[in-house]
């Protein structure tokens, strides 16, 4: 992926956003990561997913900042090997297969899978928010502004 960005155009979040994420990978945590990943290795698999909310992790691709970091903490030379998948499901038969290191997703999925492995040598952790975005109501009734002016009498899909 080919991200040119003249740093001007990123704003101060997207700038804050991907320091913060790059530290959370430096320290060995992200948004999953399960037990077997302890081993010392030279080689950190990650994954994302798609969508707009992951343009940290697209940063942070772009401009090996994991690689960056793990170098000037005096980790060596580290080889860093993204992959993109396609929902929760994936990221977690990735994870619980050994395949990746550091997955990301939402919370639902982390419960389950934090519940299936709780306990066993595979054991799956979560670790830390990846972003914060603003949830919007959409209605095409005019009278409803806010949540609260739904009645008994509104259908909601």
């Amino acid at each position: 992926m080919q991200l040119r960005l003249p740093s001007t155009s990123l704003s101060f979040i997207a700038r804050s956003s991907a320091r913060l994420v790059c530290a959370w990978l430096a320290t060995g945590a992200i948004a999953v990561v399960p037990a077997l990943a302890h081993a010392e290795t030279n080689e950190v698999r990650a994954a994302q997913q798609y969508g707009l909310s992951y343009l940290a992790l697209m940063i942070m691709e772009d401009s090996k900042l994991i690689e960056k970091q793990a170098s000037a903490a005096g980790l060596g030379e580290i080889k860093v090997t993204w992959a993109k998948l396609g929902g929760p499901g994936a990221m977690n038969d990735a994870l619980l297969s050994g395949s990746l290191d550091f997955g990301t997703g939402g919370v639902p999925s982390l419960i389950t899978l934090w519940a299936k492995t709780h306990g066993t040598a595979n054991e799956v952790k979560g670790v830390g928010a990846l972003n914060s975005m603003p949830v919007n109501l959409v209605t095409s009734n005019p009278k409803v502004k806010s949540i609260r002016d739904f009645t008994d009498q509104d259908k909601i899909a």
